[in-house]
């Protein structure tokens, strides 16, 4: 299937992702990745040597702004 969609599937050692979730177990992990959106196939390192500016900034987080909205004067809420 892949050869005929032209797309080449890449596969990464299983040791990255497992290591991934080991470190994310860890104090220093969680005092700064709660709340990102992250990849169990990242490089540990060098998401630590960009940690300031993740945990600084709004950098790996997703969400619905401007909710809930006030129409009218009442809460619109989901």
């Amino acid at each position: 299937m892949a050869i005929k969609s032209q797309f080449t599937v890449t596969r990464d050692d299983l040791s990255l992702p497992a290591g991934f979730a080991v470190w994310l177990t860890t104090p220093a992990a969680a005092s700064w990745t709660g709340g990102k959106l992250l990849w169990a196939n990242w490089d540990v390192d060098e998401l630590v040597a960009m940690k300031d500016d993740i945990a600084r900034g709004d950098e790996l987080v997703m969400g619905l702004r401007g909710w809930p909205k006030e129409v009218d004067g009442v809460v619109v809420r989901p």
